[in-house]
């Protein structure tokens, strides 16, 4: 098998898991590796752990796959010895691991290592050598040894948000260039802090304890005069205890003896070294205890635990969230009583730590963490399902446990492990995952499941529709799948809907409350109604929120003042047997599909219809990755076209870079719902058939314009034209106002021209009008 090294990569390992980028190089290396816990420094839970330390490559891409975030643990033994030196206790007060470790080895050969810095500072030294026992019997205080039956982190790991990092930068050398450990290296690590150690060849044994008088009889060679005056400052320093000035004089004296004196500076650096030390002097005075240090509680170990381990964050709505540094790249919403998932996060990382945490230290400490992320906030949006960026869009396939998304541009798509930076996606519960798309399939097999052929305008619409729906931030208008009952429509929507937003069923009625509906078109990326049958201004209202975009403005729970806020821009698709009589500015966010019914002989059960497109879904998925592709080159154009458009321009944009015809497919669609719903409306043709017989341009006061118009409605018993006939001028006015998308489809306009005197109406042809007066103002 080949093996692919970070520096042989196009993209630095980008695409590799975090513990296969950190694992393969180690292997070339030819170390023992094994998984650890992502963010800690144990084995996997469940894992035999060190005993299934392997140099095989498969094993290793294997584990990759079931923990692409996991850690790398390196098996020491083998020939390698590693002297673990601590700076901190687990409670992260500084300890003298390397002063220990220093005072021991002092003087002697030891040789230079491989060095890795730990996260909290300590290091790691690696040499070659004979395999000793791996132990914690600290060959000093906080310094420990790891060989044979023992393991170390791996350079690359992250543990606390912090690195694993070879001081001399990259991964380990490979195992034969590390240095090999010499015999007094051997000897130390061999030896238990207080015990004798034994002679080693070639390595002198430390001097005896010399009197004063000793070493004045002796004085040094040129080599040895600074540790020669430091061992009689240290005499005189005893014997002149409290009187710096002779001591400071005795020790100049001794030095100006010497045949070769040292220099002055030399020599003050040495008695002021020597006199700061108070065992010189108070050799018999036990030192006096430290004070005791304040121990951190455990809500502030789980605070700095939070911080170290996670990003802090907050939507711009005022939610927290959190995100795993190490882990996938999703969003773990907080709670302000301190619980949530975030929570369960914390518990299991203290207990993985050997800190079992209580609930009133999590509590407390999260409640801090939220509190100071909305006082202080790091504002970053989250995105759900698809993400939209200049030239590119991103599909996440909302994994669980993974951050895989599909990354599309002009230039073709990928799938990738991670978003690009920037960009967070969230899962809400109703968030299935996708199927990875594959580059084999094509849109048109989801055409065959909906029973259309190629030149049907139902599925060039439907299809147009799916692409443009890929584009999150501009209103897009809903299918409405209309048929007697039997012609699928149920089915048709909800396997549409389901090629980016996977569903079991196709939603509720729309309608009843309308809490419930905000809350779904919340947590999901497509909406689904089933069986619409009301038709009140107030639905159509919401319809025409939901395509546009909407923001929901609450109280607070158990606040006077505070407001908490939801924003969204939906689409999707509704059924009803017809189409709903809706006001016509909700009618213009439709896209009108009839379903035929569907003979018996040709009808197939639910369960072969699921089975079949779950087979298909990720060709399906591909093929519309490559149309989401062309669309992405063409849009630019496309926006800068000079052509007329209708109200929903950015999605005839998009409709028009997919396909131009489907485009004035879908603007004939509107001009045909226009038409009918002017038809249909009794105060539309009312009008219509007055200014039928009127010579336009017409201008009038809008009083007279409602009267005349009034007795073209006469036709009408007084008692039906009580419900639709406006009671005043300005409820005709208004009236107007709402329908001249279905007057226009008629041929007709009107404004509102108002002048020092009165309201006045103005009728016209589209292309003709009356010159605004100079002394007026349109409305």
């Amino acid at each position: 098998m080949t093996r692919l090294l970070p520096e042989q990569m196009q993209d630095g390992g980008a695409s590799l898991a975090p513990f296969l980028r950190r694992a393969l190089p180690l292997l070339d290396g030819g170390y023992h590796v094994f998984p650890l816990a992502p963010g800690t420094k144990v084995p996997i839970k469940g894992s035999a752990g060190l005993k299934e330390a392997t140099t095989d490559e498969a094993q290793v891409r294997a584990w990759a796959d079931r923990y692409p975030n996991a850690n790398v643990g390196v098996a020491t033994g083998h020939g390698l010895i590693v002297v673990d030196i601590d700076v901190r206790d687990k409670h992260g007060n500084p300890v003298p691991g390397e002063a220990n470790w220093s005072k021991r080895t002092h003087g002697l050969p030891i040789g230079p290592p491989v060095e890795v810095t730990t996260p909290t500072g300590g290091r790691h030294l690696i040499w070659r050598g004979p395999a000793v026992q791996t132990n914690a019997s600290q060959v000093a205080d906080h310094v420990d040894i790891r060989s044979e039956g023992g393991y170390i982190v791996g350079p690359g790991s992250v543990v606390r948000g912090k690195t694993y990092e070879r001081t001399a930068g990259g991964t380990l050398p490979p195992f034969a260039k590390i240095p090999e450990a010499s015999p007094a290296l051997v000897e130390v690590v061999t030896t238990r802090q207080g015990e004798k150690r034994a002679t080693v060849p070639g390595i002198s044994t430390p001097q005896r304890n010399l009197t004063l008088a000793e070493l004045l009889d002796d004085p040094p060679a040129e080599g040895g005069r600074n540790d020669w005056l430091a061992r009689v400052a240290g005499h005189l320093a005893r014997k002149h205890r409290d009187d710096r000035g002779a001591y400071d004089q005795a020790v100049t004296e001794v030095n100006d003896r010497l045949p070769q004196p040292l220099h002055a500076l030399e020599r003050g650096k040495t008695a002021d070294s020597i006199w700061g030390g108070d065992k010189a002097r108070h050799p018999d005075e036990k030192p006096a205890k430290p004070a005791k240090e304040q121990k951190e509680s455990q809500s502030v170990r789980i605070i700095k635990m939070v911080q170290e381990r996670f990003d802090i964050y907050t939507t711009p709505d005022g939610e927290p969230f959190a995100v795993d540094r190490d882990g996938a790249a999703r969003p773990i919403m907080m709670n302000p009583n301190g619980g949530g998932r975030l929570r369960s996060h914390v518990i299991a990382t203290m207990f993985d730590q050997g800190e079992p945490a209580g609930g009133a230290a999590v509590e407390l400490a999260l409640q801090t963490i939220y509190a100071k992320a909305q006082v202080e906030p790091t504002v970053h949006s989250l995105e759900l399902r698809i993400a939209e960026r200049p030239g590119t869009l991103v599909l996440d396939l909302a994994e669980p446990g993974t951050a895989r998304c599909v990354v599309i541009t002009a230039f073709g798509w990928t799938v990738q492990n991670r978003p690009p930076a920037g960009i967070l996606f969230r899962i809400t519960r109703t968030s299935k995952p996708l199927p990875a798309p594959t580059a084999d399939g094509h849109l048109g097999q989801l055409r065959e499941f909906l029973g259309w052929t190629a030149q049907d305008s139902r599925w060039r619409l439907v299809a147009g529709w799916l692409i443009a729906a890929c584009f999150p931030t501009i209103p897009r208008p809903l299918l409405a799948f209309t048929g007697q009952p039997g012609s699928a429509k149920t089915t048709r929507a909800r396997l549409v809907l389901s090629v980016l937003d996977p569903r079991a069923e196709l939603g509720s009625s729309f309608g009843r409350n309308e809490g419930d509906e905000q809350a779904m078109a919340a947590g999901r990326y497509l909406v689904g109604w089933d069986n619409i049958t009301k038709a009140s201004d107030e639905v159509s209202d919401r319809l025409c929120r939901m395509v546009t975009g909407e923001e929901v403005v609450k109280r607070e729970l158990y606040s006077d003042f505070d407001q908490a806020t939801v924003s969204f821009r939906r689409t999707g698709a509704l059924t009803a047997v017809a189409q709903p009589n809706l006001r016509a500015d909700a009618l213009e966010r439709l896209i009108p599909i009839a379903c035929d019914r569907i003979e018996s002989r040709a009808r197939r059960t639910e369960a072969q219809i699921r089975e079949e497109f779950d087979a298909a879904h990720a060709a399906i998925l591909g093929g519309l990755m490559d149309a989401l592709v062309g669309v992405l080159g063409n849009l630019p154009t496309s926006r800068a076209r000079d052509a007329d458009r209708v109200r929903m321009a950015d999605f005839q944009d998009v409709l028009h870079a997919y396909n131009p015809a489907t485009a004035d497919l879908f603007a004939e669609s509107v001009q045909n719902v226009m038409v009918e719903a002017a038809v249909s409306d009794p105060f539309v043709s009312a009008v219509t058939d007055w200014l039928a017989g009127e010579t336009l341009p017409l201008r009038l006061a809008s009083t007279e314009a409602w009267q005349q118009a009034r007795a073209h409605s006469d036709r009408a018993s007084i008692e039906d034209r009580r419900s639709w006939w406006p009671q005043s001028q300005s409820a005709f006015t208004a009236l107007l106002q709402k329908n001249t998308e279905p007057l226009h489809a008629l041929g007709y306009q009107v404004r509102t021209v108002r002048t020092r005197a009165k309201r006045e109406l103005e009728f016209y042809r589209p292309g003709s009008s009356f010159t605004v007066p100079l002394d007026g103002s349109e409305s």
